[in-house]
């Protein structure tokens, strides 16, 4: 029985240890300590069966050990001896010597006390056990006592850092919130722009269309496109040489911002430098995907495809038609 209670403390110990002390929740570390807290009542009460359990056997070695044999006469005898000499040392150290020698008789006559009493050497061995399982069992104690102790302060630090996270939320949503209202108002007051630049833009349509300038061929193109042949490039590039020639437009060196918007990646302002003519020539890398491009109050949708990842892109913008911009890009040569 002792070597089977020794196997189920083992089993206990090492189940203690398997839990993961860095638990994912609050709920997962208070389910741990519970189990802590379960373990140790039932060590607890196999401590307290093995304490009361020493206390029996060494009351039945006493009773044992009073049967009277002349084995026992003689370890009385021996141990008698032994306290003698030993309060002798005591005033005379010299005597260490015969000290040595009682103890050793002592014990002599101990092992033949109990070879002859085989009832006195099971009941001796029968309380090594139960000291052991004792020892064990205090260990296994002390140890659920420090787990118990451990789980309950990451129970109360991981309610603290659960409490900071709910706070941190909740301010990032009053933050969203807040963007989104502010990014609505300025999608209106853009809106209200754009509606007063092209009732404008309407009003100076006849003047735009007197004066001379030549309506260039924008070969039936999107008013924005992707080129990847190089005839389709060479004959852009032409045109817009064609166009400069012409004269007008912003003064050469001036410069227009053109914002490309991939959601989800960065966003990028791409510098076009007026050559004159009304024609503009930026250069610029950008992330692939949908975009959406705005410049001054003109906005157009585009999709830059995966070919031109990590490649600078050369874009054409012409101006030479009042309100409708032309933009081309490709990839630069």
């Amino acid at each position: 029985m002792p070597t089977q209670c020794l196997t189920v403390s083992a089993f206990i110990v090492a189940s203690i240890f398997s839990f993961n002390s860095y638990a994912k929740s609050v709920s997962t570390a208070q389910a741990e300590l519970q189990s802590y807290k379960t373990q140790l009542l039932s060590a607890q009460a196999d401590k307290s069966k093995y304490s009361s359990a020493l206390e029996s056997k060494i009351a039945e070695i006493t009773k044992a050990t009073s049967i009277p044999s002349p084995e026992k006469d003689r370890y009385e005898s021996a141990l008698g001896d032994v306290e003698s000499m030993e309060s002798a040392v005591a005033y005379d150290p010299t005597m260490s010597g015969e000290l040595k020698n009682a103890k050793n008789k002592l014990i002599l006559a101990g092992r033949k006390y109990k070879k002859s009493n085989k009832k006195l050497k099971k009941l001796d061995d029968e309380k090594n056990d139960i000291t052991a399982e004792l020892a064990a069992s205090t260990a296994l104690v002390n140890q659920l006592n420090t787990q118990v102790n451990d789980q309950t302060v990451l129970i109360m630090q991981l309610k603290q850092q659960e409490s900071k996270n709910a706070s941190a939320r909740q301010k990032k949503h009053q933050k969203d919130k807040k963007a989104k209202q502010l990014a609505n108002k300025q999608k209106v007051s853009e809106a209200a722009i754009l509606a007063a630049k092209n009732a404008t833009a309407a009003a100076l349509a006849p003047a735009e269309a007197s004066k001379p300038k030549p309506l260039p061929n924008r070969n039936g193109r999107e008013t924005l496109t992707y080129l990847t042949s190089d005839s389709d490039i060479e004959a852009e590039e032409r045109r817009q040489t064609e166009n400069i020639a012409t004269g007008g437009g912003a003064s050469v060196g001036s410069k227009k911002y053109m914002t490309i918007r991939i959601p989800g990646t960065t966003t990028r302002s791409v510098t076009l430098v007026s050559m004159g003519g009304d024609q503009y020539k930026g250069n610029s890398k950008t992330a692939t995907g949908t975009a959406s491009i705005n410049f001054d109050f003109y906005k157009r949708e585009t999709t830059f495809p995966t070919s031109v990842a990590d490649k600078t892109l050369t874009f054409l913008l012409d101006l030479s038609v009042g309100t409708m911009p032309y933009i081309v890009y490709y990839e630069k040569k």
